[in-house]
């Protein structure tokens, strides 16, 4: 993350995480967590982009999976989901 505004954060989940946030001032906070495995996930790898910076890019908050490792769970999921391996969107 090297644009202006992006910090390293201190990660609160279980799993080794690494956060970065962006605050947006008036326009609120975003955030992009790359989630290396552990935590409830377990063995998935994933990418979560979430926030006022991220939604004016992408339109929703969005998780970037690789469906393979992650399961099913990504059914219920509220984000747009995005297979990363096949670049497939999964949900809108």
């Amino acid at each position: 993350m090297t644009s202006k505004g992006w910090k390293k954060s201190e990660y609160q989940g279980t799993s080794d995480a690494v956060l970065y946030t962006f605050d947006g001032g008036t326009a609120g906070k975003s955030s992009i967590v790359f989630n290396y495995k552990g935590g409830r996930h377990k063995n998935a790898v994933y990418y979560k982009l979430e926030g006022a910076e991220v939604v004016k890019f992408t339109g929703k908050n969005t998780k970037v999976i690789d469906v393979k490792n992650y399961g099913d769970e990504w059914r219920f999921e509220n984000s747009k989901i995005i297979d990363g391996p096949t670049g497939k969107v999964l949900k809108n």
